[in-house]
């Protein structure tokens, strides 16, 4: 990265860097204490972008791939994602990351229930315990919640199914 100097301090020039699946063009303003840069997406299309942003891996595309798993992922926001995943794991289920892994691995990151095979499982637990159950995927997961974890609110629906199915 070039710096540059101007009005006394010392700015960074991003032009022809790569942050995920941008390219940084030009420097198009100041808002405020923040400088804009005009990127180019791999895709074709233009976005702006702050320079904050861009090196700390929080815009890497225009918005294209936001839904995409191909997502290029800087490895500091990978570890910070790792830290929150690990944190929330210990405070809501008193489960390690490490053990939260060793249980997907176990089920060979697959959900008992649709058998999907996926890394973004989520813990199902007993509300009244705590207890955990297993990892299942998040649509799973849900459709145990509102049914109440019930099993006659499940065969009624299974039930339901049946009478309906075309």
């Amino acid at each position: 990265m070039r710096k540059s100097r101007e009005r006394g301090g010392v700015a960074l020039d991003l032009t022809n860097q790569r942050f995920g699946i941008l390219t940084v063009e030009r420097r198009v303003s100041n808002r405020r204490t923040k400088v804009t840069w005009e990127c180019r997406c791999d895709c074709g299309t233009q976005h702006e972008a702050t320079t904050n942003e861009l090196r700390r891996g929080r815009i890497l595309s225009c918005g294209c791939l936001k839904n995409s798993e191909n997502l290029p992922v800087s490895p500091l926001r990978l570890a910070q994602r790792r830290r929150i995943k690990h944190h929330n794991l210990l405070k809501k289920y008193h489960l390690s990351l490490s053990e939260f892994e060793a249980i997907g691995e176990t089920q060979n990151w697959q959900c008992p229930i649709c058998k999907t095979i996926t890394h973004n499982l989520v813990v199902d637990h007993e509300h009244g315990s705590n207890k955990i159950r297993s990892l299942l995927c998040a649509h799973c997961n849900s459709l145990l919640g509102f049914a109440k974890d019930t099993i006659e609110i499940l065969q009624s629906a299974i039930t339901y199914l049946e009478m309906h199915h075309g």
